[in-house]
């Protein structure tokens, strides 16, 4: 979840919007927000992050 300053949070909507016009002035190829989790994951298992770890602070909250 993302927030504005005063704690309030950001439309879902609104951050896909924006990231993914950030990601096209960058010149940088198509890819979802919701990939990055995954990039950073795997960055964090390459420099020796425990799996079990990762995995608890990488799952998608319940709804």
């Amino acid at each position: 979840m993302f927030v504005r300053s005063d704690g309030q949070p950001i439309n879902p909507n609104y951050a896909t919007t924006r990231f993914r016009t950030l990601v096209q002035r960058a010149g940088l190829p198509p890819v979802r927000l919701h990939d990055l989790r995954h990039g950073a994951a795997s960055l964090a298992h390459q420099a020796g992050a425990d799996l079990k770890i990762l995995q608890i602070s990488s799952a998608t909250p319940a709804s």
